[in-house]
């Protein structure tokens, strides 16, 4: 009887741990486009400059911020609110992580919060961390991350100027990757000694 009780107690307390451990509402897509999927088979290129203009959804190869990683690609118009395009990217063909950068000035800020939260519930951690800037102006900045069996969502107030911040997407396999990439760098490095 006794062993009985421990056995449904652990599963009980392992079930629970589980739902904290990835305590949102995790998403399989980013604005419709599935995570694990090929982009390019999920929405067209865009073919002229009036695909833009007019609220086509719609890729450009190659990343805006100009750094390739995996296959790069700007989303355009797939998120009406925000006045800068998602970035996406791709391991094998496969869609695996998606950000984007909002404009504190203007209180994007908080309509992403307040969009991610409503969306995915609790995050499974916030933390407010001190960030100073390149000039020296000290303020701070505000960590949110809602962590996922698949897809781990990081909202991030401040990236590297004050009036910006990030939302990142990324998937199992992108952090995998980048893991990867950061051992190889470092057992580079290491032979170079």
């Amino acid at each position: 009887m006794r062993s009985t009780v421990e056995i449904i107690a652990v599963g009980l307390f392992l079930s629970l741990l589980r739902g904290y451990a990835f305590a949102y509402d995790e998403p399989d897509n980013f604005a419709g486009l599935k995570f694990g999927q090929d982009l390019t088979k999920q929405m067209r290129p865009c073919r002229l400059v009036k695909d833009t203009e007019y609220g086509e959804r719609c890729y450009v190869d190659g990343p805006a911020d100009g750094i390739r990683e995996g296959d790069s690609f700007t989303l355009r118009n797939v998120v009406d609110f925000l006045r800068h395009d998602p970035e996406a990217r791709q391991l094998n063909g496969k869609l695996a992580m998606v950000s984007f950068t909002f404009n504190n000035r203007t209180g994007e800020d908080e309509t992403v919060l307040a969009i991610l939260k409503r969306r995915y519930g609790a995050p499974t951690e916030q933390r407010q961390e001190p960030w100073v800037s390149r000039a020296g102006v000290r303020t701070t900045n505000l960590n949110v991350t809602w962590e996922g069996k698949n897809v781990t969502i990081f909202f991030e107030e401040r990236g590297s100027t004050i009036d910006q911040g990030h939302v990142t997407y990324v998937t199992r396999a992108w952090i995998d990757h980048l893991r990867k990439r950061q051992a190889e760098k470092a057992k580079k490095g290491a032979s170079g000694l």
